[in-house]
This record gives structure tokens, C-alpha cells and sequence, in this order.
């Protein structure tokens, strides 16, 4: 009696609650009473069913029709077709049991992430709770939690949820082991993140494992300096690589690979590791084509090599011209990239006509198409505005006055991106906000969204309202960071701050700045403030350099002050990088710092 009162402790009635365990506990329990009565045939019954669910839930917890469906799934996912994926994951398999459910879930997130639908990545695994669940298949949740909250910028729940792993059962499993060795990087604990690291080559032989154990490797070197070391993991990650191909590492294993090499003077030897990775996948693949493409041009902008990033732009037009069957959202992306890539690498346009082709654009974002989300034409629009305020801009330096023609695409576009402000609230207001990343790409729309009604606001009243909206939101953005997110996010926010402030200043004419320097001075060096206070809680700046010229710059714009200007310039210098991967206005800024430094401003 009493190991049938504890039987039924609440902790323990999922053996009769939940379907996988109760098909063991409940004929279990029907047999022994069969048993008792003398029902033979029955008894052997019950029993039977009883073993064949136990086998089930210990021993075959994947059916071969289970295994088969994830394995396609891995197999699209290791030939870089997250799409093809998702399909196959979709759609429904018969008699499908938890454990499989559980494995399907960790891979759905992962090609969802793959393809930035970080919010559907969530809901997949919002799906599958971790309640009675077996070790493995809650180590396997847990992880793929994990791997979603560093995709999304947010290292501290990735670290909540591996702390729920016990330190050894983490270790034995490759992926929760490259995960605390990722926290470990980011966080700056070198010396535990190589022990992890190590004890992973030491027990890992399978070629895709030890790429990426190789590759973390490097990064760590690459953190501390060592640039040789960092080279010879990589060349031991590339070595792996070519025993197993599989076109889902070329972004890992050939990208970092090239940019070593011509950071260490061989550039050559570069461009034939990139030749390798178009040879790895599918070349009749756009999605493929166009990431290893893109990996030729930082390794062309971080050789800082004009004629290499034309002949680059010169393939992507062949690649495109021959793969031409494109859906209507894959185009349109292609299209608005284009405008931004061309613009900070400096490529002429094929044609005259911007005008016309932003009227295009702006037609094309305007149609409600089933197969364009409203996020895509959100992100469309704003690149769109940017893209066009960078027209503006020169052209007005270039002539002392805008076209007007300019002036009212700027202004039509400026509607257009109103006309989504709930959509742009719905996002803000439902988002889990676990997903920092996600979240503060829709921080960025409504703050475009904000600075397109500064654009249509008529009348004092409702400009300076237009402008108190627009810095009340970015304000609560910086201090939301600073509770949730990371340092670099939040040093960004401030300084986001302190260039919006800057720039409308220098829009004003000349004799409304000094009020407007009156009101908003304070918040200016509040920012700037908090902004260098989170840069000095940094130990390492190798991925802050845009950050870092940013400190520069407003140190000497705000404050006048040279000292701190210098010494935020000579943490970039010891780096020696590479601004071509840099927007065209962040190398102004930096141009604009080193003219002052040097005595010339």
C-alpha cells in the first residue's frame, strides 16, 4: 500500500497521465491484477504490452521511419537548404513518437535561425515542453534553447539554460560542450573556454565536430592576439573539413580561413580557400552562391583591394543573370542589398536612373503580396529611406540643394513606412522578451518610423513632439539593454543617441542650434557618458572597432576633447583594421578623428 501511495505522489503521475509511460505503468499494473484472478492469456497480454511500451520509451526510441525523416533533414541542413529542411520537417509523419518530437523541434529551430526567422524558431520550441522528459532528450531541449538565445543576442539565458545541465553531462555532449565554450569566449574566460575546447579534440574524431572545435579554437588565439596559432587551427579546421565536405561549414571553416590569410599577407591563397567553398555546395544553389560570394567580399574589402571587390560584383551579376528563378521575396532582398552594397563599396550603378529605380522599389514595397511578409516590406522601406537619405546627402554636398524629386520620394517613402507603425507595435508588444535580437531590430524600424514623422510634422508643437517621441524611445531602448542585454548593446544604444542628437544639430540652421544645444545638451553627455562607462567593462575591443571610432568621434564633437578621443583611436590602431567592411559614413568619421588627432581640424 504504501509503494502504491507514493506511486501517486503528484512528481510521479506522469507514469499514468503521460501517454509514452502509462502505456508501460498501466498494463503493468492491469497484469497484476489479472494475476490475481487467474486470467492467464490476459496477464501474458498485459505484459506484453507492458515490455513492447518499456522497449519503446528505453531502447527504440526512434522508429526507422523517425530516423529516416530527421536524417533528410540533417542532410538538407549540411548542404546549406534550411528551406528544404523545414519542409520536410513540416510536414506530418504518422505514429510519430515524443522523442522524435523532440529531435524535430531542436532541428526546426535550427533551419529557422539559419534563415534569421528567429520568432518561428521559438514558437517551434515553445512547442515541446520539458516536462517528463528523458536526460537525453532534455539535454538535446535544453541545448537548442541555448543555441537560440546566443543566436539572438542574449548570452545570459543561453547561460540560464546550460546551468540547468550538470557540469558532467554537458561535457559528454559535443554541443552543450561548444556552448559553454562560446559563453566562455564571450564572457572573456579564456582559460576555461580552451579546456573545453581541448578535451573536445581529445575526444572527438568525427571531421564536422572537430571543424568547429578547430574553428572556436582559432577565435580564442584570434582574441588573444596570436595570429599564427590562430592560423594553424584554421588550417586544422579546413584539413578536417576536406575529409567530411559539407557546404553548411564553408561559412565557418573557408570565410574565417580567407580572412586570416590576407590578414596575414597571402591573398592569393585566400581567394583559391574561397574557390574551394563555391566547389563544396551546390553551385546551381542562389542561397549558396550568394553566401560564399559574400565571403569573397569581406575577404576582398578586409585586403582593402578595389580591383578584387569589382571583379566580385562583376560575378554576382553573372550568378544572378544564370540563376535566374528567384521568388518574389528573394528578389526584392536582392534588389534593396544591392543598393547598400554598392553605395559603402563605392561601385558606379549600371544605370542613371535612381530616381526611377526607388519609384520602382516603392511600388513594389507598397503591394500588400501574399509571398512578401510585412516584416520583409517594413526592413525594405527602411533600408530604402537610408539608402535615399545617403543620396540626399551627397547629392546636396555635391550641388548646395536637393532635387525635388528626392525630396518627395523621401517623403512618399517616409509615409509608406507610417502606414506599418501597428505593425511595428504589434511586434514590440508581443515579441518573447527573451528575443533581444529580434527585438531591437524592430526598435530600429520604430525609430525610423519616429524620425519619419519628425520628416512630415508640421508646426513647432508637433515637431518638438515628433522629436520628444523619438528620443523617449531611444532612451527606453539604452535602459532596457542595460537590465537585459549585453555591454556591446547597450554602448550601442547610447551612442545611437548621441548621433541622432548630433545630427539633427547639425540640420538646424545656424541660429537655432544654441536652443537646441540648451535642451538636449544633458541627454548628449549622458549618453556619452553611459556609452564609455559600458566600453571600460570590455577587456577586449577586437569586435567593438566601430564602436570605438564612434567614442572617438563624439568625444571631439560633444566635448572637444582630444585625450579621449586619442586614447579610444589608439585601441582601434593596435588592431589595425580593416574599415572597408565599415559603412561609408563610419569611414568618414574615422577620417574626420585622425585629421583632428594630426592637427588638421
Amino acid at each position: 500500500m504504501s509503494s502504491l501511495i507514493d506511486f501517486i505522489q503528484p512528481s510521479k503521475l506522469h507514469w499514468l497521465t503521460v501517454p509514452r509511460y502509462a502505456i508501460v505503468t498501466v498494463p503493468f499494473m492491469l497484469a497484476g491484477g489479472s494475476g490475481v484472478a487467474g486470467q492467464g492469456p490476459v496477464t501474458l497480454a498485459l505484459l506484453i504490452i507492458a515490455a513492447l511500451g518499456f522497449a519503446r520509451l528505453v531502447w527504440f526510441k526512434l522508429l526507422p521511419h523517425e530516423r529516416a525523416r530527421l536524417n533528410e533533414a540533417k542532410t538538407a541542413l549540411y548542404a546549406a537548404q534550411p528551406e528544404r529542411a523545414i519542409s520536410r520537417l513540416q510536414k506530418k509523419l504518422r505514429f510519430a513518437g515524443a522523442h522524435y518530437q523532440v529531435k524535430r523541434a531542436a532541428l526546426l529551430a535550427q533551419a529557422y535561425s539559419w534563415q534569421g526567422e528567429f520568432i518561428n524558431a521559438h514558437e517551434a520550441l515553445s512547442e515541446r515542453g520539458t516536462q517528463h522528459l528523458l536526460p537525453d532528450e532534455r539535454l538535446c531541449l535544453q541545448c537548442a534553447w541555448a543555441q537560440l538565445f546566443l543566436d539572438v543576442d542574449n548570452p545570459a539565458e543561453a547561460q540560464r539554460r546550460l546551468a540547468a545541465i550538470p557540469g558532467q553531462e554537458c561535457t559528454e555532449n559535443l554541443g552543450c560542450l561548444l556552448l559553454k565554450a562560446e559563453l566562455a569566449l564571450l564572457n572573456e574566460h579564456f582559460l576555461p573556454a580552451r579546456t573545453l575546447l581541448e578535451t573536445g579534440l581529445d575526444r572527438c574524431k568525427a571531421p564536422a565536430e572537430r571543424v568547429f572545435l578547430h574553428n572556436n579554437l582559432a577565435r580564442l588565439e584570434a582574441l588573444l592576439g596570436r595570429k599564427d596559432t590562430q592560423l594553424r587551427q584554421l588550417q586544422a579546421a579546413r584539413m578536417a573539413f576536406n575529409n567530411a565536405p559539407r557546404a553548411d561549414l564553408t561559412d565557418i571553416v573557408h570565410h574565417n580561413l580567407a580572412i586570416a590569410l590576407v590578414r596575414d599577407g597571402q591573398p592569393e591563397e585566400a581567394k583559391q580557400v574561397l574557390r574551394e567553398a563555391l566547389a563544396a555546395g551546390d553551385t546551381a544553389e542562389l542561397s549558396h552562391v550568394i553566401a560564399v560570394l559574400n565571403n569573397h567580399l569581406h575577404a576582398a574589402r578586409e585586403a582593402g583591394d578595389a580591383g578584387w571587390i569589382r571583379n566580385i560584383y562583376a560575378e554576382f551579376d553573372r550568378q544572378l543573370e544564370r540563376l535566374k528563378t528567384r521568388t518574389p521575396r528573394e528578389q526584392l532582398a536582392l534588389d534593396i542589398t544591392r543598393l547598400r552594397m554598392v553605395r559603402n563599396d563605392g561601385i558606379p550603378r549600371t544605370t542613371d536612373n535612381y530616381p526611377e529605380l526607388i519609384e520602382h522599389l516603392l511600388g513594389r514595397l507598397a503591394k500588400p503580396l501574399p509571398a512578401i511578409p510585412e516584416s520583409d516590406r517594413v526592413a525594405g522601406l527602411v533600408e530604402l529611406r537610408h539608402d535615399l537619405s545617403r543620396e540626399i546627402e551627397t547629392v546636396f554636398s555635391q550641388a548646395g540643394s536637393v532635387p525635388e524629386r528626392l525630396a518627395k520620394l523621401m517623403q512618399g517613402a517616409a509615409k509608406q513606412l507610417l502606414a506599418h507603425n501597428a505593425t511595428i507595435e504589434t511586434y514590440l508588444s508581443t515579441l518573447s522578451p527573451k528575443l533581444i535580437g529580434p527585438l531591437m531590430l524592430w526598435h530600429r524600424y520604430r525609430t525610423d518610423a519616429d524620425k519619419a514623422q519628425i520628416e512630415l510634422a508640421e508646426g513647432p508643437d508637433a515637431t518638438q513632439a515628433a522629436f520628444t517621441r523619438l528620443f523617449n524611445h531611444l532612451c527606453e531602448k539604452a535602459e532596457w539593454l542595460a537590465e537585459q542585454g549585453t555591454p556591446q548593446q547597450v554602448i550601442e544604444a547610447w551612442l545611437i543617441i548621441c548621433d541622432e542628437l548630433l545630427d539633427y544639430h547639425d540640420q538646424l540652421p545656424p541660429n537655432a542650434q544654441p536652443s537646441w544645444r540648451k535642451q538636449y545638451s544633458g541627454l548628449a553627455q549622458h549618453a556619452l557618458d553611459q556609452a564609455t562607462k559600458h566600453m571600460e567593462s570590455i577587456k577586449h575591443h577586437r569586435q567593438q572597432i566601430d564602436q570605438l571610432i564612434g567614442l572617438a568621434y563624439f568625444n571631439l564633437k560633444l566635448r572637444n576633447d582630444r585625450a579621449a578621443a586619442a586614447r579610444w583611436m589608439n585601441i582601434v590602431n593596435t588592431y589595425t583594421p580593416s574599415l572597408e567592411h565599415y559603412a561609408t559614413w563610419l569611414r568618414e568619421d574615422y577620417a574626420y578623428v585622425c585629421g583632428v588627432l594630426e592637427g588638421g581640424g
